[in-house]
C-alpha cells in the first residue's frame, strides 16, 4: 500500500470519528432538549426507592470529553416531587410514600396508655387512655376519604409471637376479646395507634410505636367430668359460662383427641375449645369405701323404731373397682388428671 492511500486513509478515518461525536453530542442534547430538562435529567430508575431518590444524573457543561461515558456523572441529590419527567408512576407513589412520612405523621401517632382489662361472660375487655397527641393527625386526615386513623390491638401468649386480633376507630379506647378463649393462664396485650389508607397511589399503614405490655393473668373457664369411658376411648362433659349462665357438652375423646370445640347452639357459635389434649385413658386397679345400712330388729323379731323413723345400722367395707383415668396436658406443657370411679 502506498503512502499517499494509508494518509487517505487515515483522513478519512478521522473525519468518520469526529462526525460520530458529533452526532452523538446532537443526539444528546436533542434528547434532554425535547424532555426540556435543560443541563440536568433525571432518568426512569426502576431499582430500589433509594436508588429512585438519591440517583441523580448531571451532564457536564463545557463539551464532551474522548470518553462519552464520562459525560455522566452521578451525584447524591435530594429530588423535588414535581420532577416527574423521568420516573415511573411506581417511583412517584414510592416517593410520594416516603414524603408523607417526612412530615411526621408516623412520628406524630402516640400510643395509647394505662392499658387495663376485666373479665366477663363475653369475653375480655381492654380498655385504654388515648393520647391527646393523636388529635391532631386526626384533623388532619379528616377530610381525606382515602385515610383513616384508629388503634390495632395485639395479643400473645409466652410461646406465641404477637398477633393482631382486632382494631377499632380512634374515637373508641377499648376492645372485646371475645376469643381469648376458656383456658387460664398468662395472656400479653398492646394497643398501637395506626394511620391506615392510600398514601402516594399504595395502600399504607403506619403504626406507632407500642403502648406497655398489659399482662393477664387468666383462671380456667370451664370445668371437666368425665361421664363413662373404658381403656381406649372416654366421655368428658365440658361446662362453661356462657352468656346467660352454664352450659354443658359431652365430648368424645381418645388419646390425641383435643377436649372440648367450637360448635353452634342455637345457630350461634359456642366456644368450648379448652386448650387441652388427651395424652392417654386407662383403666387403673383402686378400690373405694362404700356404707352398707342394714336394718336393726327388736327382740321380737320386729323392726326397730325410734322417733325419726325405722333404725339402721352402718357398716363400711371396701371394694374393688377399675378407676377410669383420664391424661391431658395444655400448650404450656401443663398437665392434669382426670378420673372416674365407675358407679
Amino acid at each position: 500500500m502506498t503512502a499517499g492511500r494509508t494518509d487517505r486513509i487515515l483522513v478519512l478515518t478521522g473525519t468518520c470519528l469526529v462526525l460520530i461525536f458529533l452526532g452523538f453530542d446532537q443526539l444528546v442534547h436533542k434528547l434532554l432538549s425535547d424532555k426540556g430538562l435543560g443541563a440536568s435529567v433525571a432518568p426512569a430508575v426502576t431499582g430500589t426507592d433509594e436508588a429512585s431518590e438519591q440517583a441523580f444524573v448531571t451532564l457536564s457543561q463545557g463539551g464532551l470529553p474522548g470518553d462519552p461515558r464520562a459525560a455522566f456523572a452521578f451525584e447524591r441529590s435530594d429530588l423535588e416531587y414535581a420532577a416527574t419527567a423521568a420516573f415511573e408512576p411506581t417511583e412517584l407513589a414510592s416517593f410520594a410514600d416516603h414524603k408523607q412520612r417526612e412530615h411526621g405523621l408516623d412520628r406524630t401517632l402516640a400510643p395509647p396508655v394505662a392499658l387495663r382489662w376485666n373479665r366477663g361472660p363475653q369475653g375480655l375487655l381492654i380498655e385504654w387512655d388515648g393520647s391527646p397527641r393523636n388529635d391532631a393527625v386526626a384533623r388532619e386526615v379528616a377530610d381525606n376519604p382515602l385515610l383513616r386513623t384508629g388503634y390495632r390491638i395485639y395479643r400473645w401468649r409466652a410461646d406465641q409471637e404477637p398477633a393482631a386480633v382486632g382494631k377499632v376507630p380512634l374515637d373508641q379506647t377499648s376492645f372485646l376479646d371475645a376469643e381469648v378463649g376458656l383456658q387460664g393462664g398468662r395472656v400479653f396485650y398492646s394497643v398501637v395507634t395506626v394511620l391506615e389508607g392510600m398514601i402516594g397511589n399504595r395502600d399504607s399503614l403506619i403504626e406507632s410505636e407500642r403502648s406497655d405490655v398489659l399482662t393477664v393473668d387468666l383462671e380456667d373457664r370451664f370445668q371437666l367430668r368425665v361421664l363413662s369411658g373404658d381403656a381406649t376411648r372416654a366421655t368428658i362433659e365440658v361446662t362453661t359460662d356462657g352468656p346467660v349462665g352454664p352450659r354443658s357438652m359431652a365430648f368424645p375423646v381418645e388419646p390425641g383427641s383435643p377436649i372440648g370445640a367450637l360448635v353452634s347452639v342455637d345457630g350461634m357459635p359456642a366456644d368450648f375449645q379448652t386448650g387441652l389434649t388427651v395424652t392417654s385413658i386407662e383403666l387403673v386397679p383402686a378400690t373405694r369405701e362404700e356404707r352398707v345400712r342394714h336394718p336393726v330388729f327388736a327382740p321380737d323379731g320386729s323392726r326397730a323404731r325410734d322417733e325419726s323413723g325405722f333404725v339402721h345400722r352402718e357398716d363400711v367395707r371396701t371394694v374393688s373397682i377399675q378407676r377410669i383415668v383420664v391424661r391431658c396436658v395444655d400448650a404450656r406443657g401443663s398437665t392434669r388428671t382426670l378420673t372416674l370411679d365407675p358407679s
